[in-house]
């Protein structure tokens, strides 16, 4: 007599499994529009606003690395992963770049070449490189308006988008594609961006080049990979992404919280360390945004509100 045939989960179904709405993830990207918001309008009470940023680059490692590696080894689709990326972002960034430079035409001339530099560096993705090389003191220029400052953010996150799906394709097209060599390059190469933040500092580094550099910004990024290769590994298995108690979460956010309120600004230089702390903090919380059962998640992160502000 033969023996019943399990059914196998078609692989769409597998995919969608892992790829589910998480709104306790938007609930903390929403905490960390607030915190940096509050930060530049100058409210001294949260000095360490500026962390909010910390939080939107290890969230994007980790959603963006959820979405390449879940079929590998199969050979990465980074020609669509690109294009959806440039259907996502580009329409309003277009949007936004012509509003500037109308502006622009209503503004002195020192201002205006200002503006045209930094649009045409935020075209390519590289506005943090070219405001670094043009010697903007970042933490002084926020005071004044400066309508394209906050694209180098956008910048570093393009810059991975282009960088982390292009090693993946040379892991798979040398066929040394292996679950625990992946994990250990990124393991590798995060630690290298700590280690290389820390140096520069303890050489005296500006700290407009500690904060905007994409090398230093790696580590940030490469945690929230490492976060997306251990969930999506732990869903082929079987099993739920991350199998902490529900109180991690919340650690998670008062240990953010406190380093909003109690980091001051990055005069010391120390920001190799710094990463390190926060991004431990952050690793919490998108453990927590991670889960299978969103019940678990942290009832304020996962509110209608504040989820959807996110």
């Amino acid at each position: 007599m033969t023996a019943p045939v399990q059914a196998v989960p078609a692989p769409a179904a597998r995919r969608s499994q892992h790829l589910r709405y998480e709104p306790a993830l938007d609930g903390v990207r929403a905490l960390a529009v607030l915190a940096v918001m509050v930060y530049h309008f100058g409210q001294g009470w949260l000095p360490g606003g500026y962390i909010g940023v910390d939080v939107f680059f290890v969230l994007s490692g980790y959603l963006i690395t959820t979405l390449l590696v879940q079929n590998l080894p199969e050979p990465v689709r980074a020609r669509t992963f690109w294009e959806r990326r440039a259907r996502r972002l580009f329409p309003a960034l277009a949007v936004m770049l012509v509003a500037v430079f109308g502006y622009a035409l209503t503004v002195p001339a020192l201002e205006q070449a200002a503006i045209r530099g930094q649009g045409i560096a935020t075209v390519f993705y590289v506005n943090n490189w070219w405001l670094l090389h043009s010697g903007t003191q970042y933490f002084d220029a926020y005071q004044q308006f400066s309508p394209l400052l906050h694209t180098w953010t956008l910048s570093v996150e393009e810059q991975w988008y282009l960088l982390f799906p292009l090693l993946l394709l040379l892991l798979v097209a040398l066929r040394r594609f292996r679950w625990r060599w992946v994990f250990a390059l990124v393991a590798v190469l995060c630690a290298s961006s700590v280690l290389w933040t820390a140096w520069l500092a303890s050489h005296g580094a500006p700290v407009d080049r500690l904060y905007l550099g994409t090398d230093t910004r790696a580590q940030q990024l490469l945690l929230g990979a490492l976060l997306g290769i251990l969930g999506v590994r732990q869903v082929a298995a079987g099993r739920a992404r991350f199998g902490y108690v529900p109180a991690v979460g919340v650690i998670g956010l008062l240990g953010l919280a406190g380093c909003c309120g109690h980091v001051r600004h990055l005069a010391t230089g120390a920001m190799g360390p710094r990463a390190i702390g926060i991004s431990r903090s952050v690793q919490c919380d998108a453990h927590r945004g991670s889960r299978q059962c969103d019940r678990r998640s942290p009832a304020f992160c996962g509110s209608n509100p504040c989820a959807g502000s996110g």
